[in-house]
Formats: structure tokens, C-alpha cells, sequence
């Protein structure tokens, strides 16, 4: 099938609750396997990662990188699947306990791995201790976009607004010291990071896409469900994110002048939790 726009050069694939067939598991990962991509993140909870360790001899992808995303409590069962992958991306989730945390810190210190960790405004004490141990021990640290098909409900108190960036201000000195990669453009450039730039605007259904559990979304944060791999192929639904995402863009801030400097920002996080702005705005 002739694509409108071009496959997405970085697209995730989550299975987390998954209540499936495990032929339909499977038939998802095939589909995803024939895509040419840069970047493929492949997320996995306990209930699934068995299913992927069994079929994953049979499943080769054409991706130039490739990144388990594990959650940190199932990450000492499954290390073995590391030669698989470019890197292991262990997720933190934000409602984690300090002390759990801090067990599995302190449990894998020779270990390499990519911390995950989104901040809010109830575990910034928490982002400090992260901090610390990614300098001491040489960890790169990612603060990923919001899964908001997942999360949409919990974040909705708790998500970092403009107002709370002063509470982040005495950790600047920190983070400038981590090898760090800040998924929002606004928290990357309240940070001063070189890169802030990179991740201006949404690319959501261009150059990012999201499965969660089989269903195609233009990206995480944007919880508008395009269809499934089980019933469509990936092309297919691909050529309609286009038209999703240009009714999604006209929803955002419609009576603002600077729309053009920010690119909006975030728009998931625009609609979900900001009221059609992004809730760091800085305007």
C-alpha cells in the first residue's frame, strides 16, 4: 500500500495488561518486525515478557536501534535478553516507592542500563536521589513523554505544571552533570540542555508512533486509537494518523501569537491535562 507520509522512524510498542491470544501477541510483533525503522522501543510487563522470551528467536527486526523497556522490578529475572538489544531501558514508574527504588539501585550498580523516571510534582525528592546515583555511577537517565492511554487518570493531579519549576530549580547543578534526554521540549529548556531544541514541536503520526497492546496511536500521549494490528495492516492505519493529527493540532492553542516559537509543545499533554495548552507552557 502507498504511504501518504513515511514510516514513523521511531515507534514504541507496549504490552502491559495484555489479555489477549498469544497468536494475535505474536501476529503484532510480526507486523512490526517488516518495518524499516530508526528507533524501536519494546515495552514489556511480567505477563508478557515470558510470551516475548519464547518467540523472540523467531522475530527479527529492521531497526537500526533497538530498546527493551522493562519495568525496574522485573529487570533482574529477564537481563538475559540484553544481547538482544541495543540497550535496556528500565522504567521507574512514576508512583514508585523510595525504598523499592532504592533496593534495586543499590542491587544493580555494575548492571548496564538506561533509567526511565518521569517526574511529577509528588516525587521530585525522589528524581534527586535518581540524580545522584546516574552521577556516581555513570547512568544515563531518559524522562520519557507521558503515556497518557495508560495514565491519563493518576496524572492528571500530579503532572508537572509551569508553577512547579521552581521547585526543580535547585537541581539544575544535578542534571547538568547526567548524561540526560529530557522528552519535552519546555522541562528540557527550563533545564538549559543543549539539545532542548530537538524535541521541539509534536511529531506525533510523522515521525513517532505508539502501540499499546496491538492498537496503533499517533504517540503515547495522544490516547486516539487509529486500529488494530490484528485487524489492519500497519500501513493501512498508518495513512490515517495524518487527519487525526491535524484535527488534534487545530484544538491547541488556537489565540496564541507564539504558537510558531514553541510549536504548542506537547499536544497530548495540551489536551489531556492543560486545557488545550501545554501545562508548561511559559506563556
Amino acid at each position: 500500500m502507498e504511504l501518504k507520509v513515511g514510516l514513523p522512524l521511531r515507534l514504541s510498542v507496549s504490552f502491559c495488561h495484555w489479555n489477549g491470544e498469544e497468536k494475535d501477541f505474536l501476529k503484532i510483533l510480526q507486523s512490526v518486525s517488516k518495518l524499516k525503522l530508526f528507533n524501536l522501543f519494546l515495552e514489556f510487563d511480567r505477563e508478557t515478557l515470558p510470551l516475548y522470551d519464547k518467540h523472540s528467536s523467531k522475530l527479527s527486526y529492521q531497526s537500526f536501534r533497538k530498546s527493551l523497556v522493562i519495568d525496574f522490578s522485573d529487570f533482574q529475572d529477564f537481563f538475559h535478553l540484553k544481547p538482544l538489544f541495543n540497550e535496556i531501558e528500565v522504567d521507574i514508574p512514576f508512583y514508585a516507592q523510595q525504598k523499592d527504588i532504592e533496593h534495586f539501585l543499590n542491587g544493580n550498580v555494575e548492571k548496564d542500563f538506561v533509567i526511565s523516571f518521569l517526574i511529577t510534582r509528588d516525587n521530585i525528592k525522589i528524581f534527586e536521589e535518581i540524580l545522584k546515583f546516574s552521577i556516581s555511577k555513570n547512568k544515563k537517565i531518559k524522562i520519557p513523554n507521558t503515556n497518557l492511554i495508560r495514565f491519563q487518570r493518576e496524572l492528571s493531579e500530579i503532572f508537572l505544571r509551569k508553577e512547579d519549576l521552581k521547585n526543580l530549580e535547585y537541581l539544575k547543578p544535578l542534571v547538568n552533570n547526567t548524561k540526560i534526554e529530557v522528552h519535552d521540549y519546555f522541562l528540557a529548556k527550563f533545564f538549559q540542555l543543549p539539545d532542548a531544541s530537538k524535541f521541539l514541536g509534536c511529531q506525533a503520526g510523522k515521525l513517532l508512533g505508539h502501540i499499546e497492546n496491538g492498537i496503533l496511536y499517533p504517540c503515547a500521549s495522544i490516547p486516539e486509537p487509529i486500529g488494530s494490528l490484528i485487524d489492519y495492516d500497519f500501513e493501512f492505519l498508518w495513512n490515517k494518523t495524518y487527519n487525526i493529527i491535524e484535527n488534534v493540532f487545530k484544538r491547541c492553542c488556537t489565540k496564541c501569537d507564539k504558537r510558531s516559537g514553541c510549536k504548542m509543545g506537547c499536544i497530548g499533554n495540551a489536551i489531556i491535562l492543560g486545557n488545550c495548552k501545554d501545562p508548561l507552557c511559559e506563556e
